[in-house]
Order: structure tokens, then sequence, then C-alpha cells
């Protein structure tokens, strides 16, 4: 047999066994969907009827989501204050995760552990919006506008606890709420899977009396151990007749209750 016919036999035999893997793979990967969707629906029916529970509270979830974690890029929450207060602002304590930076006029701006933020600053001279998604361009948030300041997105979910609020009040500007600046985040642990989650939040849902379900999505919370540490963990926020409920993906663990 000729070399020629001999290459694209292999070739042939190669590309079949290709064709074949991909066919094997696709159908693994929609008997695993499929089987998921099948254990969301199973845990559904393990819940009390008066808790409201249906499928497509759950449908368009995220399968998994994974947690991150990361220390505190004081340089540049250091940046962000100075930003805020100008030219002569400076930092004038730390201690205990605490930074505190001032102006010789007294106003000032303080991070604190978790990205915690509080201060009193010059009102800039442009739209605040505009002037704070500037000073915070470099980071890996996407910046949501509200009627009250910002919300932030990470991978894809808003970070629930994380949000900037500003209210200019003549030639002052106050600012408080949650900015977790973190020179690079690290992929840690995958999550549970949703059939796991239903139960868990039915069962955070009885146990705090949050009456029935009305809707759930899926975000990041705000989390650390001590005052250098960030964590951002992939967590449910359920909606609920009597408020919400917010319940770690990584441990089931209750995380927020608002009645």
């Amino acid at each position: 047999m000729e070399w020629k016919k001999v290459k694209w036999l292999i070739i042939a035999l190669l590309l079949a066994v290709n064709i074949f893997l991909g066919i094997n793979i696709a159908i693994r990967y929609s008997a695993a969907l499929n089987h998921e969707k099948q254990d969301v629906r199973r845990a559904i029916s393990l819940t009390e009827d008066s808790l409201g529970f249906k499928y497509e509270h759950f449908k368009d979830l995220p399968r998994y989501l994974y947690s991150f974690v990361g220390v505190r890029d004081v340089s540049a929450e250091e940046a962000f204050a100075l930003t805020l207060l100008g030219e002569n602002g400076k930092l004038e304590a730390s201690g205990g995760g605490v930074y505190t930076y001032t102006l010789p006029t007294k106003e000032s701006f303080i991070f604190r552990r978790s990205g915690s933020v509080e201060g009193i600053v010059p009102a800039p001279a442009e739209d605040p919006a505009e002037f704070i998604n500037e000073a915070l361009k470099k980071q890996d948030f996407k910046i949501i506008q509200t009627a009250r300041g910002i919300n932030l997105e990470f991978d894809g979910s808003l970070i629930y606890n994380a949000a900037l609020e500003y209210t200019v009040a003549g030639t002052y500007m106050s600012v408080s709420g949650r900015l977790p600046l973190c020179d690079e985040w690290e992929k840690t642990q995958k999550s549970r899977s949703r059939g796991e989650m239903v139960l868990a939040l039915a069962q955070a849902v009885t146990a705090n009396n949050m009456g029935s379900l009305e809707s759930v999505s899926a975000v990041y919370f705000i989390e650390s151990d001590n005052a250098n540490e960030l964590r951002l963990t992939p967590s449910w926020v359920a909606q609920c007749s009597e408020g919400k409920i917010v319940i770690s993906i990584a441990d089931k663990s209750v995380l927020s209750v608002e009645k």
C-alpha cells in the first residue's frame, strides 16, 4: 500500500476516534446535567408545601460557584482614599486592620476589615458616580449604578454585602459601605450542588420562620477571619414572604437574616 494512502487512512481513523470521543463526552455531560436537574426536583419534592419551593425558583441558578480568597490590597485602599481626599490627603494612623486617611482640614476616610469604609470627603467637581468609577477602574468588579451609590458584581454575581453609598451636601460628600479591594483573587473550593442547597435552604427558611419562598438568586458574600483577609463566599439569597435570608453554598451556614 502506498504511503500516501496509509497516511490518509491514519488521519481518517484519528478523526473517527475524535468524533467518537466527542459524542461520548457530550452524552456523558447531558446525562450528568439531567441527573443534576432530577436531584433538584427530588429535593424540592421533600420540602414542605407551605414553603412554596418550585423548580422555577432554581432552574436558572448556576450549577456550581467557586469561593475566592485574597489579601487586602492596602496600596489600592490608600490610592482610593487619597483620590477622594485630594492631593493633601495622607495616612494619619493605622493599627488593628484600620487605616485612617485625613486632610489638614480634618476630613477623613477610613478603611476597616472586610473592606468596610466610611468618611467625609470634599465633594467632587464632577458627578460622584463617574468620580468613584474612575477610582475603581483597576479592580475586578463590574460597577452597577444605583439611586444612592454603586453595587459591585464579581465573576458574574452580585456581592450581596458590598456597596458604596454617598451623599453630597454643600462642599462635602459622606461615603459609607464596603469595598473589598484585593490585588489578586485566588479561586478555591468548588461549591455544593443545587440539590444539596435546596434542602439546606428549606431547613434554614423553616428554622428562621421566613415564610414562603418568592425568589432566589446566586450572590457572593464578603467574610474575613482576620484583619488582612478577604473571602468571597458563594451564596444564595432568598426573598421570602417574611424577609431575606442568605445561606452559604460553601458550608450551608446562614450568613444573614433580614426581617
